[in-house]
């Protein structure tokens, strides 16, 4: 299911616009904060690099989030 939700709202922001959803791997596009794999950009690395607004996957319970992700008004999805 998580796979499926990733790809539904990565094409909601773009759109609708299929060329543009398939720009990449759905880990690359939708990433994982936590994500970790040896000589692979990490989850924070590539959301690092992304353009506004992001779309982000993480197991973290909601209290170890950062300070700056309430405060700028993310939204989250449970």
């Amino acid at each position: 299911g998580t796979t499926w939700v990733s790809e539904v709202v990565d094409l909601m922001l773009q759109n609708g616009d299929v060329a543009k959803s398939q720009r990449g791997a759905i880990f690359e596009r939708v990433p994982f904060l936590e994500y970790a794999v040896p000589d692979m950009p990490s989850g924070t690395e590539i959301l690092d690099a992304m353009d506004s607004p992001r779309v982000i996957k993480t197991h973290l319970p909601a209290h170890l989030l950062p300070s700056s992700f309430w405060e700028k008004k993310s939204k989250v999805g449970e």
